[in-house]
């Protein structure tokens, strides 16, 4: 599994200098690197790698980023890292050949209903 970043605003001594999808320093943005490496994922991939997308799955920006992030400006919300884990989760329970639906909380599931190969 490769897992990408997800969103982050870097901060200097408190003052806002760029985020993820703007700040380069001469090898692209982290929202570069994401898609990267997803793409290095779908081109290689014979169905024995996963890639999770955290950028793309949470959703965090600009706009909500003081909602979704700690005053860091990187480390995610108590929420959003449940969510984070909730996706992990999910990839590996479907590598094992388990059923289950995006967004749906793994403790919730009863797994005997959802095995899909033996």
């Amino acid at each position: 599994m490769i897992c990408g970043p997800g969103y982050a605003q870097f901060l200097n001594n408190g003052t806002y200098v760029g985020d993820s999808n703007t700040l380069n320093y001469g090898y692209g943005t982290l929202y570069d690197y994401a898609c990267a490496a997803q793409n290095v994922v779908s081109s290689i991939n014979q169905g024995n790698v996963s890639y999770m997308n955290p950028y793309d799955f949470l959703n965090i920006n600009a706009s909500n980023a003081k909602d979704n992030l700690l005053a860091d400006g990187i480390h995610m919300s108590p929420e959003n890292r449940k969510k984070y884990a909730q996706m992990l989760s999910r990839i590996i329970i479907r590598s094992q050949g388990y059923t289950i639906d995006e967004g749906v909380d793994p403790s919730t599931v009863d797994w005997k209903s959802t095995k899909t190969t033996q």
